[in-house]
């Protein structure tokens, strides 16, 4: 994330650069032409008047063909800074959309990590009344495990007092059966 933001503020830095770089050749472009314009007013008026006039000095011809040729150098220079300011604006246009695509994700990224955090906090939420539900299902479990010991021991008991109660009614039924031998048995 903070990568993401030290990019973000490298590439607005670049692109500062950039625009500030492409206004001063726009600014010189522009002083440019408006330098040829002048020179080129200078030239039609010099050849006008050169025109008009019926002998043409030497040294005037020659600062003609200077001027021409300064208009002709200064010519070539501004197509030189148009393809410059032409190729900056493509690189802006570059820069730009890739800072846009950086930006999207970026966000996207963001999104995700909100989702994710989110994610856990519900699963923690989860994890929590699980345990809950866990602590709740060992504690019943715990009572039920000692209802059932009550139980057994009760049970153990009233099978221990029906077995010596079965073996007392059986010694019963035997001294019964022997009084009855005793008595039914004339003497």
């Amino acid at each position: 994330m903070f990568d993401c933001y030290r990019y973000r503020k490298k590439e607005a830095i670049a692109n500062a650069a950039n625009e500030v770089i492409l206004q001063s050749h726009i600014e010189d472009n522009k002083l440019s032409k408006a330098s040829i314009r002048s020179t080129k007013e200078e030239v039609d008026m010099a050849i006008a008047r050169l025109l008009r006039q019926e002998v043409i000095e030497k040294a005037k011809r020659q600062r003609l063909e200077s001027l021409l040729k300064d208009v002709a150098h200064m010519e070539d220079e501004i197509s030189i800074w148009s393809a410059e300011e032409r190729r900056q604006n493509k690189l802006l246009a570059v820069l730009s959309a890739q800072r846009e695509m950086k930006a999207r994700e970026a966000t996207r990224a963001e999104g995700a990590e909100k989702d994710a955090q989110e994610q856990v906090r519900v699963k923690e939420l989860v994890i929590l009344d699980l345990s809950k539900k866990c602590s709740e299902v060992n504690n019943r479990l715990k009572e039920f495990s000692a209802l059932y010991d009550v139980v057994k021991n009760e049970r153990n008991k009233y099978v221990s007092l029906i077995q010596s109660s079965s073996q007392a009614l059986a010694e019963m039924k035997e001294k019964i059966k022997i009084l009855m031998n005793e008595v039914s048995e004339p003497s």
